[in-house]
This record gives structure tokens, C-alpha cells and sequence, in this order.
């Protein structure tokens, strides 16, 4: 019954207090999120974020197919905007350990969307996803690997649906 009730004040958090607009919402979390990032990590989604605001603005409706953005960018992005729909009631966390994944996994992009999970705190965490390497004549599947046993965060341990 506590995890239900640590997910629903979570949940609770998430809803704008009256007045409060959702852009105002989406600024404070993005500032709360990067509090907990490393210098370094946060400088490079802000160099893809504003190659993003120039493409965007040469390409109106067309800068985010324009820029390649990190895998790291794309993790901040998507926890950001789980936010915005509400579906994910985990911490807003992305602590060294965590970030430096998507700066060491780069091509081989740990998965974003659908991701591993902390069982005690709920704190999302990469995997990698599983692939099909095709080399000409022969291919062959790589199984999905977890790249965190235990929560960074809390100590918990770490599932996922896909592994």
C-alpha cells in the first residue's frame, strides 16, 4: 500500500497549483532536472537545445528533423515531457552515474521511451534495447542488457519489462 501511496503523492505533485501555467510547470521541472545533472551534461543538451532553437528558426516546423541531438538531449526531453503527460511518477533525477550512460553508449542509444525502473523509488534508468545486427548474408540478435542492477538513486534494485 506504500508504493501506491508514494506514486499517488507523486502524481499529486504533478498537478499545477491554481494560476500556474503548464509552460511555467515544464520550466520549473526542466530547472529542477538540471540541479541534479552534471555541469558538463547539462552544457552539452543546452548546445543541442540551442543548435535546435537555430534550426528551428531558419525551418519553422522543421528544426527538431534538422538536428541530431544527443542521446542525453533526448533523455531530458523525454523525462520532461512524460511530465507533461503526466504518466511518469518517478523522481526527477539524472545524476552523473546515469547521465554519463547516454554520453558512453552514443550510437547504441540507450532506450528512452521504454526504460528500466527503480522498484522502490520509481526513478526511470536506460537499458540497452535489444538489436538485429545485419552484416550482408548473416545477422545476429543482441540481447537486451541491463545496465543498472542497482538504483543510483536509492539503492533499490532495478527491473525491466523487456529483459
Amino acid at each position: 500500500m506504500g508504493d501506491l501511496t508514494r506514486r499517488i503523492e507523486r502524481l499529486e505533485e504533478l498537478i499545477p497549483e491554481p494560476g500556474q501555467e503548464p509552460e511555467d510547470l515544464f520550466l520549473v521541472r526542466a530547472a529542477a532536472l538540471s540541479a541534479t545533472m552534471a555541469p558538463e551534461h547539462v552544457a552539452l543538451v543546452n548546445a543541442d537545445l540551442e543548435a535546435y532553437a537555430c534550426e528551428e528558426e531558419r525551418y519553422p516546423g522543421h528544426g527538431a528533423l534538422l538536428c541530431h541531438w544527443s542521446p542525453m538531449t533526448w533523455a531530458v526531453w523525454s523525462m520532461l515531457n512524460w511530465f507533461r503527460g503526466a504518466p511518469y511518477s518517478g523522481p526527477l533525477w539524472l545524476g552523473r552515474q546515469v547521465g554519463q550512460v547516454y554520453v558512453d553508449y552514443g550510437d547504441r542509444k540507450p532506450a528512452i521511451d521504454h526504460h528500466a525502473e527503480c522498484s522502490q523509488c520509481g526513478l526511470a534508468l536506460p537499458y540497452i534495447s535489444s538489436t538485429l545486427v545485419d552484416h550482408g548474408r548473416t545477422a545476429r540478435f543482441i540481447a537486451p542488457v541491463l545496465l543498472f542492477n542497482e538504483c543510483p538513486l536509492c539503492g533499490g534494485s532495478v527491473t525491466c519489462p523487456n529483459i
